[in-house]
């Protein structure tokens, strides 16, 4: 590994890994379209300007899932940086339907393990929370897409954690229990899940993302996502990321929350 190791946050489940002069990005996402986008069916391009102002170079691109809001700006990032995008069937035949050169999209699934330059990455089992919208962002992928593709094309077939490996630091993505030093995690859980899970992971330092507003543009203020009736989706219940602090802190001492500011980088000791 040559020279330091950081991170930013991209914003919604966005993140860029720095190890020297190599750049490992998880599900960068820039344009955010409006939820009447998706309501509506309408088309909706990515926002190249965006894409290639937040995220200017990258050699590779892990997808966790295929979902716009992960997957919709990677065909752009590839286009203007020369990465290789790696995903699953699904995230796979979205990219080639976006253009993408075969050489420049890698299949991976549950179980892989692969070398992207500095990073090792196993590629582990995740678990997605339930949506009033899985019946139409979940299943398979329509054959004989053209870009610019619908919000609704963009469907999740399987949802991965992943744990990638940079000299002694190990970091995690998703809610798969393997030990890491750092967790990146989406705070829109249950208390039960995660004190069990943190304490499992043994982290260091846990990261909260996902939790924006990602109907809202870059151009407005961050905001937490809406909450949705308890009684109908518990799962989607939202606290705050002061709540999600004070309960990790308390609860799995020592470890503890940082609450990053987006495009900001953090050097990781």
């Amino acid at each position: 590994m040559r020279g330091g190791l950081s991170f930013r946050w991209l914003g919604v489940a966005g993140v860029e890994i720095k190890s020297g002069e190599h750049i490992l990005a998880i599900d960068p996402f820039f344009t955010r379209p409006p939820l009447s986008k998706l309501l509506t069916g309408q088309r909706v391009p990515s926002d190249h300007r965006l894409a290639a102002e937040n995220l200017a170079a990258c050699n590779f691109i892990l997808v966790t899932h295929a979902h716009w809001d992960h997957l919709m700006d990677v065909a752009e990032v590839v286009r203007n940086t020369g990465a290789v995008a790696c995903g699953s069937t699904n995230t796979c035949k979205v990219l080639a339907a976006a253009g993408v050169p075969p050489d420049h999209i890698r299949l991976i699934e549950v179980g892989s393990q692969v070398r992207l330059l500095d990073f090792s990455v196993q590629v582990l089992p995740g678990r997605h929370i339930r949506t009033p919208l899985d019946g139409l962002i979940n299943g398979v992928v329509h054959e004989n897409l053209s870009a610019p593709l619908r919000l609704s094309d963009y469907k999740m077939d399987s949802c991965f954690s992943l744990l990638v490996s940079c000299g002694k630091t190990r970091i995690l993505f998703g809610n798969c229990p393997a030990q890491a030093d750092i967790l990146f995690i989406n705070p829109n859980d249950l208390a039960g899940f995660y004190l069990p899970f943190i304490k499992t992971v043994k982290a260091r330092v846990v990261v909260p993302i996902h939790w924006d507003n990602f109907f809202l543009p870059l151009n407005q203020p961050l905001r937490p996502m809406l909450n949705f009736p308890a009684w109908l989706y518990p799962y989607l219940r939202r606290k705050t990321l002061g709540d999600f602090k004070r309960l990790v802190e308390t609860g799995c001492a020592p470890t503890r929350v940082i609450i990053p500011t987006i495009f900001n980088q953090f050097g990781i000791d």
